[in-house]
């Protein structure tokens, strides 16, 4: 992978790494491409198709260095979609060519990007471009509960999670929505539980702990929401368990 690595660093060398939220993307990167190699030697794939997924994971997030660089936020409602943004860089002046010439893989990685933060993935992947859209989309969110539960701040916030958030959770439902604090940017934190599809990353998620983790660090902001939180954590421990058999 290393020559993708440079690759990759000469892209990132553009922008100022001193910077935070430049710093925090591109080692995100690099982590989301550590474990979705891992991801996809466990699934015992290929050779060629582990390089692929590792790839996939190091370019997911391409579109993010822009989105800071132009509109200092990781927010997309109030900037662009990094995904969308990510797919124009790749294809601009087909940057994409310089980590492969290979025509499957440019079109997997593609998707991938453009899948990696969307609701839903799109309905007409082929079964192999499933694979590697999940294995991004899992290897994502492994590395986001990482660093929501080590970096991020949480600041106290009074009140409790809108009921529309919280009453998805309590019915193990997932889906996007814009949260008007940052406690219920909190609890889409939680749904992303719900939005994994390897048995391996359910198994990763209970050797790290992440849920308890998770809930744990979200009540010590806010102790309001200890007794809703208690329910969730119930119901999604024995979900995340159920996954697992």
């Amino acid at each position: 992978m290393k020559k993708y690595i440079d690759l990759f660093n000469s892209y990132v060398d553009k922008f100022d790494i001193n910077n935070e939220m430049i710093k925090r993307k591109y080692y995100h990167s690099l982590h989301v491409m550590e474990i979705e190699l891992e991801l996809a030697k466990f699934m015992n794939l290929s050779n060629e198709e582990v390089e692929l997924a590792g790839l996939c994971g190091l370019l997911h997030d391409i579109g993010r260095f822009k989105q800071v660089y132009e509109y200092n936020t990781f927010d997309d409602f109030k900037s662009i979609n990094h995904g969308v943004l990510g797919l124009s860089i790749l294809t601009d002046m087909n940057y994409i060519n310089l980590y492969t010439k290979n025509e499957e893989w440019k079109n997997i990685i593609l998707k991938s990007t453009i899948n990696h933060n969307k609701t839903f993935i799109d309905s007409d992947l082929t079964e192999k471009e499933k694979v590697f859209v999940n294995l991004t989309r899992d290897a994502d969110k492994l590395d986001i509960f990482e660093i929501v539960i080590e970096d991020m701040k949480f600041n106290s916030v009074d009140g409790f999670i809108k009921d529309s958030i919280y009453n998805r959770l309590y019915n193990l439902e997932f889906d996007y929505e814009i949260p008007d604090n940052e406690l219920d940017r909190y609890g889409f934190y939680i749904s992303l539980l719900l939005d994994i599809n390897y048995k391996r990353t359910y198994e990763i998620i209970l050797e790290k702990n992440y849920l308890n983790r998770l809930i744990d660090k979200i009540i010590n902001s806010n102790p309001q929401e200890k007794n809703r939180l208690e329910v969730i954590r119930e119901k999604l421990d024995k979900y995340i368990k159920e996954k697992v058999m």
